[in-house]
């Protein structure tokens, strides 16, 4: 996992992180009402993740931190899967952007060609994990629209997710690397992120 290995070269360099892995949210105070949201559905998502980002900021700006947070905000897929509509998604964008701002935010965008990420993943990892992922996909507002049954599904459904980060990160105030991760050894991967972070 690219960002285990970038907290722990982080952590080499003599900088303090604080790493929010996205499965840590369920245990994160700052996050409880944005988990609530996405699992039980809501008309409002805008604000849970507005405070979020604004409790984040409280808490570590000014701080000899750096923050390395995996598949959190700006919470594309989450609100995708929720069935929030573009034209939302991108204000809610615009505002995360805003909020986050006095933490100087960096988005690793990890690219790709959906097909070949997905039956690699699935080569690897099993049809158990697949399975699973399905059944975290049909656990959104995503699903009574068009239930995702195979890996066909699981496909549309990520492509769909791309085009919306696409859109969304053209926008995107920050700073923002791009990474083709479709045929790339991860030592290249690794390469490019220490260039684009000026590590010694």
């Amino acid at each position: 996992m690219l960002s285990d290995w970038l907290r722990l070269e982080l952590i080499e360099q003599g900088e303090n992180i604080v790493w929010i892995e996205e499965h840590h949210v369920n245990d994160l105070e700052i996050f409880t009402e944005v988990v609530k949201v996405f699992t039980q559905g809501a008309d409002d998502y805008e604000m849970p993740l507005l405070k979020a980002a604004e409790m984040l900021v409280q808490q570590y700006v000014g701080k000899n931190d750096m923050i390395l947070m995996d598949s959190l905000f700006p919470a594309y897929t989450w609100l995708f899967a929720s069935g929030v509509p573009k034209a939302v998604i991108s204000e809610i964008s615009q505002k995360l952007a805003d909020a986050l701002k006095p933490l100087n935010p960096l988005i690793i965008w990890l690219d790709g060609d959906v097909s070949v990420l997905l039956e690699r993943a699935v080569a690897q990892r099993g049809n158990e994990w697949l399975k699973g992922l399905i059944g975290s996909i049909n656990s959104y507002a995503y699903v009574p629209v068009r239930p995702v049954v195979d890996i066909r599904g699981v496909e549309e459904f990520f492509k769909n997710v791309q085009t919306l980060q696409s859109d969304m990160l053209s926008e995107w105030k920050h700073k923002l690397l791009k990474l083709n991760v479709t045929n790339a050894a991860s030592s290249m991967l690794q390469s490019e992120i220490k260039n684009n972070l000026e590590f010694d």
